[in-house]
């Protein structure tokens, strides 16, 4: 098993002019980088640091789209700023790029990038120009390919957050239709990341999506006996991501317990899975179950660590 996180990392706040926005900006990717490298996670990501929420960067880069009001994130006590569609979508490169090439210079390991889906992007927009939410989704889907494409050579594994996905069930086909899109365009390893809401009812749906992988939120019992459930009946041969760590719960996780999970996992899984090879793309990985930004810095640290000491545990 390996270890990754899942999406962004604490940011760091205070007031800063924009002459030295970019540097200061460099010096939190290298310092987020060298701390997941040191907690000893084999899969990194650059922590989003260009990202206000998870669609500012393509908001602020896309024509026919525009930041509005402050919305609540889900059930948070976090907001983002939902885009507004006023127009075709019409993409033009992200700042996102840049970074994640900063990111390789420095790294030693891997890394992730994180993308929004096009469906949770359509969910929590405000759309003013198009007439079907099919067609928006097919230019959002657009968009993001040639978002993917722009920083494909930075990274291993391109994530899609879909979070929306889970609170509507019955548009799964149509969505997995924009998936196949992507998976067509892309030569790089693709996977699904869902959180926040129950897996039940929802998870067998997914086992012929065109992803390499699932990332899936096993926070709470049942998403996690949903999980289990969902091994045995089906002979699963992708990558998994399981978020066995709360990030959105300043509470650490017990060694003891996360160590029964893996254990559990291990009687679930063939052993190619557990421990692949270096260029396999059936592998196991343990992550949080969302964004570490919603922790504090020092608890999102401890928890990263907590997670690499149980999984590397024998």
């Amino acid at each position: 098993m390996r270890t990754t996180i899942n999406g962004g990392y604490p940011k760091i706040s205070g007031k800063i002019n924009q002459e030295d926005l970019n540097k200061a900006k460099q010096e939190t990717i290298r310092r987020a980088i060298k701390e997941q490298e040191e907690a000893g996670l084999d899969l990194i990501g650059d922590g989003l640091i260009v990202f206000e929420d998870l669609f500012s960067p393509f908001a602020d880069a896309w024509q026919g789209i525009r930041r509005g009001g402050l919305e609540r994130f889900f059930d948070n006590n976090t907001y983002y700023r939902h885009p507004i569609i006023e127009g075709k979508i019409v993409f033009s490169p992200s700042q996102y790029g840049q970074d994640l090439k900063f990111a390789k210079s420095v790294a030693n390991k891997p890394l992730k990038a994180i993308l929004p889906g096009p469906f949770t992007f359509a969910k929590l927009s405000e759309d003013k120009f198009y007439s079907s939410e099919k067609e928006l989704l097919t230019d959002l889907t657009a968009a993001l390919i040639q978002e993917a494409k722009e920083i494909s050579d930075y990274v291993e594994v391109i994530q899609f957050d879909e979070p929306s996905l889970l609170l509507f069930p019955e548009k799964i086909e149509l969505v997995k239709k924009e998936f196949q899109k992507i998976k067509q365009e892309l030569n790089k390893k693709i996977v699904l990341s869902l959180y926040f809401s129950p897996l039940k009812n929802f998870l067998s749906s997914l086992s012929d999506f065109p992803i390499d992988g699932l990332v899936l939120d096993a926070i709470t019992n049942d998403n996690l006996e949903t999980i289990f459930q969902f091994l045995r009946q089906n002979s699963y041969n992708k990558e998994l991501t399981l978020g066995c760590i709360d990030a959105r719960n300043t509470k650490l996780e017990s060694k003891e317990e996360l160590k029964k999970i893996l254990t559990k996992i291990k009687t679930l899984l063939p052993e190619e899975n557990i421990y692949p090879a270096p260029d396999s793309r059936c592998g196991v990985f343990i992550s949080p179950n969302c964004s570490l930004e919603f922790l504090p810095h020092t608890t999102a640290l401890t928890k990263m660590k907590n997670m690499v000491e149980a999984v590397n545990s024998r």
